[in-house]
């Protein structure tokens, strides 16, 4: 079983770590220390799912990678929310609000400034600084997220990725980035 604290509060973090006999992982996550999101994971807990041999995955959502944008989204979502209630007739069905809110939600990114690739790149280069380059991994959530990062809307524009880790690592370590932390880990 490979545990995933993406979503978990610092608290289970903390817990799942101090029990924890293998390594764990982080799936789609990104650095509190560069936007202080609750949903981001702290320096600490970085540099203790590293210590363990555990992978953090930067999250390609553009909400999790840059505050001002964290924020207006947060709005737009409240502000939709009101919205789906006062159109929903049944209040009941959870379910269909959040479908609802969601594509609502969506639509609105779209008219919302992007957040550029080099803040993406920041993200890992930080996850690295401090988990260490082979607890590193990519998360993208493209089948989760609402507003990804400008330049990576899905899997064809990875190349540009990997052209913008060129000048922060080695070969190597941007392989081990790409896919070969996890494949270690999973093979662990």
């Amino acid at each position: 079983m490979l545990v995933d604290v993406s979503h978990a509060s610092d608290r289970t973090v903390r817990d799942v770590l101090a029990r924890a006999t293998r390594p764990i992982i982080a799936s789609h996550s990104n650095a509190r220390a560069l936007c202080p999101v609750a949903r981001n994971v702290s320096d600490d807990l970085l540099r203790a799912v590293g210590a363990g041999g555990g992978v953090v995955c930067a999250n390609f959502f553009a909400g999790f990678l840059d505050i001002p944008t964290h924020q207006r989204l947060q709005r737009l979502k409240a502000e939709y929310a009101a919205r789906v209630a006062r159109l929903t007739r049944r209040p009941a069905d959870p379910a269909r609000r959040s479908r609802s809110e969601r594509l609502l939600v969506r639509a609105a990114c779209r008219r919302l400034p992007q957040v550029p690739l080099r803040r993406l790149v920041e993200h890992i280069v930080h996850l690295a600084a401090v988990a260490g380059p082979a607890h590193v991994g990519l998360g993208s959530d493209f089948d989760g997220m609402m507003m990804p990062v400008a330049g990576l809307e899905d899997v064809a524009a990875l190349p540009r990725l990997t052209e913008a880790l060129l000048p922060h690592f080695s070969e190597a370590e941007i392989r081990g980035i790409l896919g070969g932390n996890l494949l270690r880990l999973l093979a662990d």
